[in-house]
């Protein structure tokens, strides 16, 4: 019988050989975007229906998993407002349908992944330091610390969840020395590139990335007076966000062309921003790292997951997955699935490998 560790490294090697055998494919703007054979990816058919199946049951308007680029599983489901399905948060964030029937939706906090690849193309350009007192950009009185307090505290407290305000913006510990997730205070990111661009966050947006990419489906919406933080939301499909995932896979790229932004930042973007919380990056969720240390927050990591995965997570279940290592990306968009549905996503979609 074979051991389980020749198993792994038989694995690896079709792993290795699959990415070889299929460079990443970038999608045109129009027209067919291509899709692969499981048996062709090494993907049992009937196990990625049963992917289909368990996606669907937790509620889901989307599913749709890349393999290098190309689609190896896609399914849309439409909501209705009676389902079971539905809820009236739900029915808020839904924007609307493309021509295909595929939900627009406001991904929530998974617009703060977006976010922070435009800040890598302003750190990238010199426009933006992430050392920078985040005084620099925005006019004092940003906060609602005390000037001495308020100058203390970096680009990089904002987009590590360290600043040390509450969500409404008033000072509790001195940044750096506590991981709190706060929208209040990521929000002021988009203030600061609006700022250094001088231009809204919707021109920066389609400038630097969506129309660079084909994300004809996408874009910032205001979401009306009740919103306390952070008003205005980043709608989109599935297939637009797994576009950001194809750039984030080819390491900021785009079908050869660079888009502004360094190896440099984006592996720190990808990789532990500080001691704290090490499943966190720069406005990325890790995989594959100690766990946060403050029990019952938002992500873990999933242990079926490949350990090198990276994700844009958003309320209500919104996910944008990326595995280089295995050339998987996984979006998953809809109304609140059950905790854990991600984890048995994986592990249904890990034994669908037949190779």
């Amino acid at each position: 019988m074979r051991s389980p560790l020749i198993a792994l490294a038989v694995l690896a090697a079709s792993s290795v050989a699959l990415a070889e055998s299929h460079p990443l494919y970038f999608p045109p703007a129009d027209g067919t975007w291509e899709a692969i054979a499981p048996a062709e990816a090494g993907f049992d058919a009937d196990a990625l229906d049963a992917v289909a199946a368990h996606v669907e049951s937790v509620h889901s308007s989307a599913l749709l998993v890349l393999h290098h680029g190309r689609i190896l599983l896609e399914r849309h489901w439409r909501i209705e407002p009676d389902s079971e399905h539905s809820s009236g948060t739900y029915q808020r964030m839904l924007k609307g349908y493309t021509d295909e029937g595929h939900a627009i939706e406001d991904v929530a906090s998974a617009q703060k992944s977006v976010t922070a690849f435009l800040a890598g193309i302003a750190v990238t350009s010199d426009r933006l330091s992430l050392d920078d007192p985040v005084s620099v950009y925005l006019d004092d009185g940003w906060s609602n610390a005390t000037p001495a307090q308020e100058r203390a505290i970096t680009i990089r407290h904002l987009m590590t969840m360290t600043s040390g305000l509450t969500e409404g913006l008033s000072y509790t510990d001195a940044p750096g020395t506590d991981w709190d997730y706060n929208t209040g205070a990521y929000s002021q990111m988009i203030r600061v590139l609006e700022s250094i661009f001088s231009k809204s966050i919707n021109e920066i947006t389609s400038e630097l990335l969506k129309d660079r990419v084909g994300m004809t489906n996408s874009s910032w919406r205001s979401r009306g007076g009740r919103v306390t933080s952070n008003n205005v939301g980043f709608t989109t499909t599935a297939r637009d966000l797994a576009r950001l995932g194809i750039v984030i896979s080819a390491n900021g790229s785009w079908d050869g062309e660079r888009l502004g932004i360094s190896q440099a930042y984006l592996d720190t973007m990808l990789s532990p921003s500080q001691d704290l919380n090490q499943n966190y990056g720069l406005l990325w969720w890790l995989s594959g790292k100690p766990p946060n240390l403050k029990p019952g927050e938002l992500y873990r990591a999933i242990p079926y997951a490949p350990e090198d995965m990276v994700a844009a997570i958003g309320a209500l279940g919104r996910i944008l997955h990326v595995s280089k290592s295995e050339g998987l990306i996984a979006v998953r968009l809809g109304n609140q699935p059950p905790r854990g549905f991600d984890v048995e996503m994986w592990r249904l979609l890990m034994e669908a490998k037949t190779k």
